[in-house]
């Protein structure tokens, strides 16, 4: 292979310096029998409460003043959602709107309803909607301004007026094409999982329907204006999108066992595929639950820390400064220690996971349900651009390299720190950067080098 030589122009308007990120366990709520919570929610408006969707106990409200201490305060148990299921929570300013209707196993019909949490000792329910017609359950009710879009499984998407919060009305559906990309089979059954919208446009995860553009201008004619699958993954193992957000033209999209889906959506009717993080190698034989299973989803610091709640993974972090490159940098888990973390959300330096309690074993194993509070240090530092030299030249030879890449033009009295990646987008080392990188304990493969600065070079060991 043609050895080459590695510039580095450190001309950036801004530039990140990372830290590993630690977690540290700070206290749980266990439910005593095989239920599960869903989705876990810090409250927006700064109280010290958790709010909870479970599968068996309903609607769950934790105080925290003590975080050390969780204490459930309320509860709103299925009966009082007409015996259905509270799945997923989506909170706008003093209301939380609950997706209803389990679709774990024995499937009901669709609904939401909208608490008024005003005052959070003390929640009252405003209005609540559902429907015989769409009878798959329901997976995820987000808001935009006066509507409301629910994922209700095999049958796509509802949207809800919700305008008058005593008065929910029903506005349209919409079923994408689910014979896209693949014909469905049993156990691969296009399911509206997650979405998010911008500018109304809805992108949603159709889970084995792949990733879906919806343009919802008329709410009462959505239309889908895109559609995307990885091929590479797709030729790997079955792909099954879960969960997705959103960071300037990036969708990054939760892929069951598979990962990380980076999709450039700067043309949201032609999203092509800008990178792929598949931690645990899943392939077509460990496709079934070994070691990860990749649920949710969440950004933080400036959108520069990506959070992911996994099945068997429980939370990883990663830096996404540069946005196709997502490198590891913290995680809090034991493999095949029967722990799954599917709702995940951040407040500050904690995170709160929702945990399912699986007795089955499919589609992954798990025996704990409740909530779990982490306490987590450090990620992200800004650094101005006046901190380093506009000018400076940072030379990285040889390439390939066998022992040793050597560095050149270090900014004089500046600090600049580096990161390998191997091709899954799996940290192998970092450290400060200084005249030599020692890369022997690497093993021959592709990498990448990424440099405080946000620079990115690809080398190749011999």
């Amino acid at each position: 292979m043609k050895k080459a030589l590695l510039l580095l122009i450190v001309n950036l308007l801004f530039f990140s310096c990372f830290s590993q990120i630690n977690f540290q366990f700070v206290s749980e709520h266990e439910y005593t029998w095989t239920y599960s919570c869903y989705s876990a929610l810090f409250d927006g408006q700064d109280r010290p409460y958790i709010y909870t969707a479970n599968n068996e106990l309903g609607f769950i409200v934790y105080d925290i003043n003590d975080i050390n201490n969780p204490v459930a305060i309320d509860t709103m148990m299925p009966s009082a959602f007409a015996t259905l299921k509270a799945s997923k929570l989506f909170q706008s300013g003093d209301y939380i709107y609950v997706a209803l209707g389990g679709f774990q196993g024995i499937a009901q019909r669709a609904g939401m309803a909208i608490l008024n949490i005003s005052d959070p000792e003390n929640i009252t329910i405003e209005d609540r909607w559902d429907s015989t017609a769409f009878n798959q359950g329901c997976a995820i009710a987000i808001v935009d301004g006066d509507f409301a879009y629910l994922g209700i499984m095999e049958l796509g998407i509802v949207i809800l007026n919700v305008a008058d919060k005593s008065n929910i009305q029903f506005v349209s559906e919409y079923q994408p094409d689910p014979n896209w990309p693949h014909i469905p089979g049993l156990f691969s059954t296009p399911n509206a999982r997650g979405m998010t919208i911008r500018n109304d446009t809805l992108y949603l995860c159709y889970d084995a329907g792949s990733f879906r553009v919806i343009d919802v201008t008329d709410k009462e004619n959505p239309a889908e204006i895109g559609h995307y699958i990885n091929p590479t993954l797709d030729a790997t193992a079955q792909p099954a999108y879960n969960n997705v957000v959103l960071v300037d033209n990036y969708a990054y999209v939760a892929v069951d066992y598979c990962g990380i889906d980076i999709v450039d959506i700067s043309d949201p009717t032609n999203p092509v595929n800008a990178g792929w993080v598949n931690p645990w190698n899943c392939n077509v034989t460990n496709w079934d639950g070994r070691p990860g299973h990749t649920n949710e989803l969440k950004t933080w610091a400036n959108n520069t820390i990506l959070f992911v709640s996994g099945g068997d993974s429980e939370i990883l972090a990663y830096d996404i400064t540069t946005r196709t490159n997502p490198v590891e940098i913290g995680s809090y888990y034991t493999l095949s220690d029967s722990m799954v973390a599917w709702g995940i959300d951040i407040k500050d330096n904690y995170a709160v996971l929702a945990q399912v309690d699986n007795p089955f074993g499919q589609p992954y194993d798990s025996d704990w349900g409740g909530i779990r509070i982490l306490h987590w240090e450090g990620g992200v530092t800004g650094i101005s651009q006046n901190d380093l030299s506009q000018n400076s030249q940072v030379l990285v030879y040889p390439n390939p390299a066998e022992d040793f890449l050597t560095v050149k033009n270090i900014p004089e009295n500046k600090m600049l720190t580096y990161k390998i990646i191997d091709n899954t987008g799996r940290l192998v080392k970092s450290g400060d950067l200084e005249d030599k990188i020692d890369i022997a304990v690497l093993k021959q493969g592709f990498y990448q080098i990424v440099f405080s600065d946000g620079s990115v070079r690809k080398f190749v060991k011999n």
